[in-house]
């Protein structure tokens, strides 16, 4: 998924201007004081047990 969001950056001729990484999210350390992170945060299957939903919420800090 990553290679096909490069591909259409480029396309669209914002390729410098965007960034593309997997990682985790708590690791994700803010490149600049101001900007937007765009991510797809697991859910589902991909999330595992309900019970795993509230751990990562816990991560997603807003500040």
């Amino acid at each position: 998924m990553i290679e096909q969001a490069i591909n259409n950056a480029q396309n669209c001729g914002v390729d410098n201007h965007v960034w593309f990484s997997q990682m985790e999210l708590a690791d994700v350390v803010a490149p600049a004081d101001s900007g937007i992170l765009f991510c797809n945060p697991p859910d589902g299957e991909r999330l595992g047990q309900d019970s795993d939903l509230g751990a990562f919420i816990q991560t997603i800090r807003f500040g």
